[in-house]
């Protein structure tokens, strides 16, 4: 405003001028005008306005630069008018730098963002759980690796799918808790989950919750499955356990008790048929002890509470000991057991009960599960290359399938297919690979093939190497 307040002042006054010299040329022309020299007077006019009006600007502009910098007009035009931009040009200088910073920052911000989100990626593809995110309209935003593997889905195409397409129509249920929950209603919800699997259907424990924006309103829903297939398998095998350690009990106890009241009834006729009874009491007894070492002795090595006494023995002596124990048992199912004389020198660092109880229960299944009139083959060799005592307990049998022999160690476990040809509780194979892995440093191995037998044997390092170990620990 204040340039044009000194614009307007001489261009005005010029026009006036130029007015009053045109009247006056008029007047001295008798009323009659010539062209020239009304060119004259406007051309003479315009160049004294454009003067004018430029002395004016120059000194309004002058005046606003010389307030802005600080300056006094008397430092010199020049000065003035160099000094507004130059510090224009500092101050887009000061912005430019300004600019730069918070792109620095920003491009900070986002790198800092970048890693969180492989950061949180990579915790969720740790976490062995299916993790799956949903938004409000069941679109899945984010999903694990667990859960793609679970799904079957690609990692790049997920986030344009629906949780309706990876559960499907035959999981209704699980689908409306979900619709549920993203609608804020019926928060958190649980529910189980059966879903077919290659091995066979598998079972798993789903949360829903709610997933909330800034105002609290719901926006989504986090839908974690837990696992629970072995929860459930072992839950089955502890009830399967009782049921067999009670009838386990419940037979012997129940030959105890007959034979004990015949006794007390004086029913025996004679002391050949009492010593029969008696000899019956206590084979059941015997039975009924041996069933009660296996569970506490599985309990007391898994706890680490076990006494351990090594010393050297040979393994072959050991085993003929009990294979003689255990003839007479084999003779009662026709089952010949063909042993093996002791070799000269096998000695291995063992405890002699719990290896004792480790070939006890490799001989009794090799019998039990045999066919009538079978053969059980029991070998001890001594592989020099290893330094170890190698035991092979081989049946006769119907064998095991290949789709049951990964579970044959596992505590309660019994195989489906030799489960009805004898009476046992599962602990019996547990039971040695833990004495013999866990307790000796050895290894247990098996092979079978339906409907030709079964070998089961472990090894045991020789004394020789057992002793070079001790000492160098």
């Amino acid at each position: 405003m204040e340039v044009m307040r000194h614009l307007i002042v001489p261009i005005c006054a010029t026009l006036l001028i130029g007015c009053i010299s045109c009247l006056q040329l008029l007047a001295q022309a008798g009323g009659q005008l010539v062209l020239g020299q009304v060119l004259a007077v406007t051309v003479g006019s315009a160049l004294a306005a454009v003067v004018w009006s430029w002395w004016a600007y120059h000194r309004a502009i002058l005046k606003a630069i010389s307030a802005q910098n600080g300056q006094h007009p008397r430092d010199g035009w020049l000065a003035c008018l160099v000094a507004g931009p130059i510090r224009l040009i500092e101050k887009g200088r000061s912005q430019a730098a300004q600019l730069m910073d918070l792109l620095e920052q920003a491009k900070l911000r986002v790198q800092l963002l970048e890693q969180k989100a492989r950061q949180i990626e990579a915790i969720l593809d740790s976490i062995k759980d299916a993790v799956v995110v949903v938004g409000r309209d069941s679109k899945v935003v984010l999903a694990n690796k667990a859960a793609l593997e679970m799904f079957e889905a690609d990692a790049e195409a997920c986030n344009t799918c629906s949780l309706d397409r990876w559960f499907g129509q035959d999981h209704g249920d699980m689908l409306g808790i979900v619709h549920q929950v993203c609608s804020g209603r019926n928060e958190p919800a649980r529910v189980e989950l059966r879903w077919p699997g290659a091995d066979g259907d598998r079972f798993y424990d789903c949360v829903v919750c709610c997933v909330r924006d800034q105002k609290g309103q719901p926006c989504g829903a986090v839908v974690m499955l837990h696992d629970i297939t072995r929860d459930k398998d072992l839950a089955r095998a502890k009830d399967d356990f009782i049921g067999y350690v009670s009838h386990e009990f419940k037979t012997p106890l129940a030959s105890i008790i007959a034979y004990a009241e015949m006794l007390l009834d004086d029913e025996v006729a004679d002391d050949l048929t009492r010593q029969q009874y008696l000899q019956v009491i206590l084979d059941q007894a015997a039975r009924l002890n041996r069933l009660v070492e296996n569970m506490l002795s599985t309990s007391r090595i898994e706890s680490g509470l076990i006494s351990v006494k090594k010393q050297a023995l040979s393994l072959a002596m050991l085993v003929e000991e009990h294979v003689k124990a255990i003839s007479s048992y084999a003779n009662e199912r026709g089952i010949r057991v063909d042993g093996q004389r002791p070799i000269v020198y096998d000695q291995v660092i063992a405890d002699k009960d719990l290896i004792g109880m480790a070939i006890i229960n490799l001989l009794s299944n090799a019998i039990k599960y045999n066919s009538p009139g079978g053969l059980v083959t029991v070998r001890t060799e001594v592989d020099e290359v290893h330094s170890v005592v190698r035991l092979t307990v081989t049946d006769t049998g119907v064998g095991i399938p290949p789709e049951q022999q990964q579970r044959l160690f596992e505590k309660f476990y019994r195989a489906p297919a030799n489960a009805n040809r004898a009476e046992g509780t599962g602990l019996g194979l547990n039971l040695v690979k833990q004495i013999v892995e866990r307790v000796h440093g050895g290894k247990v191995f098996f092979s079978s093939t339906v409907g030709a037998g079964s070998t089961f044997g472990f090894e045991l390092p020789l004394a020789t190497k057992a002793c070079h170990v001790a000492a160098a620990g």
